[in-house]
Formats: structure tokens, sequence, C-alpha cells
């Protein structure tokens, strides 16, 4: 189902629930933004678990993102007064794991860089058997416009001007519309159980909010009611 597909399926089970309640509405920007924010609940609550959905299914990929130069910020890390190459990516889905990024590396997938969220990034160097390979630091604190800065190292004379990433984001429906897509026409990225799931539990909490917000005024008899 696309996003708006489940969006119209909570919608319709709200109505359906709510025969005897006339005045309900519904904002569309915010049950997209639910219905992403509850598929991240849903992935961490997995996570929690010992994360048995596969993440792959979750997953979008994101070309041709180009390359800068910027000092690197960490301090001591290096005395050089060179620049690394650096590249923004979208923000991911929280996962202490690493796993909501499954490759980082040139936009023809040949190589898949190493990649480091913490500051293990420093011990790369000093390993005989992967201190060539190229590798990157991913600063998962985010910028002012929720992006991650991405540092990339071990790439001298290879060219590389732009890379590719796949991963699990915090923001799907944004991904899709950068990359020209109409939101609409586009499966949204989870398979069709946790798309259910999404769909039952929303339904869940708008019947409940709004059966609340129509309740009739009940006066105090000074009696138990239940």
């Amino acid at each position: 189902m696309t996003a708006q597909e489940i969006a119209s399926a909570i919608r319709n089970n709200v109505g359906g629930g709510l025969r005897e309640v006339t005045n309900f509405a519904y904002s569309l920007p915010q049950l997209e933004d639910e219905i992403m924010n509850t598929r991240n609940q849903i992935l961490l609550e997995d996570r929690a678990q010992g994360g048995v959905l596969n993440t792959e299914l979750f997953m979008q990929r994101i070309d041709n993102i180009v390359l800068d130069l910027v000092r690197f910020p960490v301090g001591g890390y290096s005395n050089s007064p060179e620049r690394v190459l650096h590249a923004k990516i979208p923000q991911l889905t929280a996962d202490p794991s690493g796993a909501a990024l499954s490759y980082f590396g040139p936009p023809d997938m040949s190589l898949d860089f190493i990649k480091y969220y913490d500051s293990s990034f420093k011990n790369h160097r000093y390993s005989r058997v992967i201190k060539n390979r190229p590798y990157v630091y991913i600063d998962l604190a985010t910028d002012v416009n929720g992006k991650h800065d991405s540092y990339l190292f071990n790439i001298e004379g290879n060219n590389l001007q732009e890379i590719s990433v796949r991963g699990v984001f915090l923001n799907p429906l944004s991904i899709m519309e950068e990359q020209g897509m109409f939101v609409d026409d586009v499966e949204f990225p989870a398979p069709l159980a946790v798309q259910e799931m999404i769909i039952d539990r929303l339904t869940a909490k708008y019947v409940e909010y709004y059966r609340k917000m129509n309740m009739g005024y009940q006066p105090n008899t000074q009696t138990d009611t239940k």
C-alpha cells in the first residue's frame, strides 16, 4: 500500500468505529507523520525484542549524494590541516546496532565502506587487517536540517565525487519527494504485515481519542458509576 492508501484505510476504520460521533476531522499531513512515527516505533520495539523483522524490507536507496571538502571537527584525531571528503545523509532511524544503514559507498555499489558511529573509528588505522580499507564516520547527531554529517577516509586518489546510501530513514516520505516520486503512487517502505499493524494501532488510537473528546457531560451524582 502507499502512504495515502494506509491513511485512507485508517480514516475508513475510524469512521466505522465512530458511527455515533459525527464531528471528527483529519489532517492528512498529521496522519502521514503518525504513519511514519508508528513504523519507526515498531522497528524500535522489534530491535528491543531481538530483531525478528527484516530491515531490508524497510530500506530506501539514495543515489548521487555530492561530496564536498571540510575540516574534520573531531579534535585530537589528526594534526593534518588538510580537509576530508564529507557528505550529508538523511536522518536514520535510531538503531544502536548500526543495521539502519546497509550500504555507504560509490554509486556503482562496488565497495561498501566500513561504517563507524562513535569514537571507535579512531582505532581503524591501527588494525593490520582493515587499516587501508575506506571507512566513514557518521555523526549520529543531526544538523538543523535533520541530516547526519559523514566523513570519509582512506579514499585518496580514487576521484570519488558522489556516494550512494541504502538504509532505513526516519522520514521516508520526504526522501521520496526529494527524489521526485509521487508519494501517492509509491509503495510505503514497510512490509504488508507492518502496514497492517500501523493501520490497527492508529485506528485504535484515533477511535479512543475521538470517543473521549465526544463523551457527554456526566453530572456528579455522588455515586459510584463503575
